[in-house]
């Protein structure tokens, strides 16, 4: 009740206290536990709007079909143009900072035959 009249009131914590004989130190307990909840409340509420705009401005995730299609795409480009220059896989994987293992994999499965991708039909028109 006194933590609302004040907020309406316009005065200081000092001021408000002084004219309805409050204590000081008894107001602002009342304020900190009462307000405490309140505050609480409100960041949930805030961190959970915030969550919402990054999620907005980011756009919408990736389907798990365009993920897979990025990913395939992403590894037979690395993996023709490791046929192109004639590289082991240790010395491609190591000049462009990539798993030596993955791409190891990935080149058995083009190679294999299990894994047919045209990369370039991947990209992007813009591209």
């Amino acid at each position: 009740m006194h933590l609302e009249a004040w907020q309406r009131s316009d005065l200081s914590q000092v001021k408000y206290c002084n004219v309805r004989g409050l204590e000081r130190g008894t107001f602002a307990r009342w304020l900190n536990v009462l307000t405490g909840a309140k505050m609480a409340k409100i960041r949930v509420e805030r961190v959970a709007l915030e969550r919402e705009r990054v999620v907005t401005k980011k756009g919408r995730k990736l389907t798990t079909d365009r993920r897979n299609r990025a990913a395939k795409a992403f590894w037979a480009m690395h993996v023709e143009a490791l046929n192109w220059r004639g590289m082991s896989v240790r010395e491609y994987a190591k000049a462009l900072g990539i798993s030596q293992f993955s791409l190891r994999r990935w080149r058995d499965l083009i190679a294999d035959e299990e894994l047919v991708i045209d990369w370039r039909a991947q990209l992007h028109a813009s591209a």
